[in-house]
């Protein structure tokens, strides 16, 4: 493990961040107004304890769109699953508030929260209708 120090928590310090040594893997159903949903799997090698749930948000919708970011112009909601197998990983701020919403994140601009946060200066989601103005 280069460039890792590990703390008597067996936390591990990166470049200056300190991060939960454990891989999560992550699933996420991306939701749109106007195309098919999409499935994405990711795993992280380890988890930045103190980075801020939107700020982790953003980051997975950025890395899952790498190639085309346009296509998320139109995106509704993102349902999400984790799973770890090292104990404790659910005490971690993002993920306790991550998991306090069910893995859900609701982009219609009626609907929004957090969502602000993750879709500000982005184009994520600035097409997606209302809730009440969604095609059925």
């Amino acid at each position: 493990m280069t460039n890792f120090k590990q703390n008597k928590n067996k936390n591990v310090y990166t470049k200056g961040h300190l991060v939960f040594n454990a891989r999560m893997k992550v699933q996420i159903i991306f939701t749109f107004d106007n195309q098919e949903q999409q499935l994405w799997n990711t795993e992280m090698k380890c988890i930045p304890i103190e980075m801020k749930e939107s700020t982790w948000i953003k980051h997975l919708i950025e890395l899952a769109f790498n190639d085309d970011i346009n296509l998320t112009k139109d995106l509704v909601k993102i349902s999400m699953c984790i799973s770890c197998d090292q104990k404790g990983y659910e005490n971690i701020p993002m993920i306790k508030s991550f998991l306090s919403r069910n893995g859900k994140y609701y982009f219609q601009p009626d609907q929004r929260d957090i969502e602000n946060e993750i879709i500000k200066g982005t184009i994520i989601a600035s097409e997606t209708l209302p809730f009440n103005k969604q095609i059925n």
